[in-house]
């Protein structure tokens, strides 16, 4: 007789709305408001051509979000900000252009350097 192994939440490929929910403590109301503001993980519907058709999350999807909404609380609590948010913003984008070099790399305030 075997013994039967306990599988963990994240062995499982694909999960429900209400596994999802349960899994990140939100309602499930919460994760549908999330799919109609775009604002969630990636989901898909079994029959992509019915919308009564359930709603499915993919690990992949929920760890790339997962590590999207870690990215965006560090940023914003000033720890590591991802890339993205490191860069300057431009006042313009013909000012930009005015303080390239020839060779494509920002020069400084004449231009040329």
């Amino acid at each position: 007789m075997g013994v039967a192994k306990r599988s963990t939440p994240m062995s499982k490929e694909v999960f429900t709305a209400k596994e999802l929910a349960t899994m990140i403590n939100v309602n499930e109301g919460t994760l549908a408001r999330w799919r109609e503001t775009g604002r969630g993980p990636r989901h898909f519907r079994l029959d992509a051509r019915s919308l009564r058709s359930p709603v499915r999350y993919h690990r992949d999807d929920i760890a790339e979000w997962v590590n999207e909404q870690k990215a965006i609380t560090a940023a914003l609590a000033g720890d590591d900000p991802p890339v993205f948010a490191r860069r300057p913003p431009m006042r313009s984008s013909l000012e930009g252009i005015a303080r390239m070099r020839p060779d494509g790399i920002a020069g400084g305030e004449s231009g040329v350097e």
